[in-house]
């Protein structure tokens, strides 16, 4: 029924039902940690795990408004912490501490909880990868991203020198992890091959798809122990935001013109369709051209930004692109 979004060592917490409302005239509340919050996961019981760089925290309760809130905080951990881009769901809450992979459970004592180690048995590789990795930077060894492996029930880290952690979950009370080390290439390794974002979903057919984007403007789809690059073939992302009523379920607020700024690496323009459908949008493609904009690299280092007209929405803006 809420929305948790972190800012800096907050956890913002939306109203009931209302996933934009922070206002805490609208049910919302706001959670200070002391901490740079680096992860958040639900568990098993009526808890989120706010991971932070220094320290795993639980934020309890299931009524987070006004006078009747039964929330609370509870610190799980103050001696470590979870490194940024690790934090998963793949039934049960799993990240990276400077320990190597853990995960948050709870213990038999009420509303208890523990840390549990599953990567000892590589400890000695991965120890001076996590307990020397960086709070706010990465070095060369570093991980970078993890993604869940749902139908294979197996979590998989990705480092920065081109090393896979790939972690096969217990299945039963009689079943242990069995962590494996990968490599993308283990003669011709190159560091356009890191993540620089990865995401997995369940398609509507039911199928899982991982993806990972590379330093070189690539997409790549991850199947199973393949790696298709998709990067030469244009891919539909969108962007949205909500109804943009200011607070007033029948307010219309129209927006003149959107900007959009970002890497465009070597495109030129940009062809998109903009709609005021929050899900999806609709009309005619049309193609941009793309410029530099003030204040930023040159547009040869992909930077760039173009600009749209978008007189007659008044309800939201969503917009598709192909890269």
């Amino acid at each position: 029924n809420y929305l948790l979004l972190s800012v800096g060592s907050h956890v913002l917490v939306s109203g009931p039902g209302s996933p934009t409302a922070f206002n805490p005239l609208q049910g919302g509340s706001s959670w200070s940690f002391r901490d740079s919050v680096t992860g958040l996961l639900s568990t098993a019981s009526n808890a989120t795990a706010v991971l932070c760089q220094e320290s795993i925290w639980a934020l309890m309760g299931t009524n987070f408004a006004g006078s009747e809130s039964d929330a609370y905080t509870q610190n799980v951990e103050p001696d470590s912490g979870c490194i940024e881009y690790t934090a998963v769901n793949v039934g049960m809450p799993l990240f990276m501490d400077y320990n190597g992979i853990s995960s948050i459970q709870t213990t038999n004592q009420f509303g208890d909880f523990k840390i549990r180690p599953y990567s000892r048995a590589i400890y000695q590789w991965l120890k001076d990868r996590v307990t020397n990795a960086p709070r706010k930077t990465l070095n060369e060894t570093s991980p970078v991203a993890a993604i869940p492996v749902r139908q294979k029930n197996q979590y998989r880290v990705f480092f920065n020198d081109g090393y896979i952690v790939n972690l096969a979950l217990p299945t039963g009370p009689e079943d242990f992890a069995k962590p494996m080390l990968m490599h993308y290439d283990t003669v011709n390794f190159s560091s356009d091959y890191v993540p620089t974002w990865t995401d997995s979903t369940i398609l509507s057919g039911g199928r899982e798809r991982m993806v990972m984007g590379t330093e070189d403007g690539n997409v790549w789809i991850i199947d199973g122990s393949n790696v298709m690059k998709v990067g030469v073939t244009p891919v539909d992302c969108y962007i949205t935001l909500n109804p943009l009523n200011h607070g007033y379920p029948q307010g219309a607020v129209k927006v003149p013109q959107a900007t959009l700024m970002g890497d465009f690496y070597e495109a030129q323009s940009l062809s998109y369709l903009i709609g005021d459908s929050y899900q999806a949008p609709s009309g005619t493609e049309q193609t941009k051209t793309i410029g530099s904009y003030a204040n930023a690299p040159t547009l040869e280092e992909g930077h760039g930004e173009t600009t749209f007209n978008t007189d007659t929405l008044t309800n939201g803006f969503s917009m598709r692109f192909r890269s």
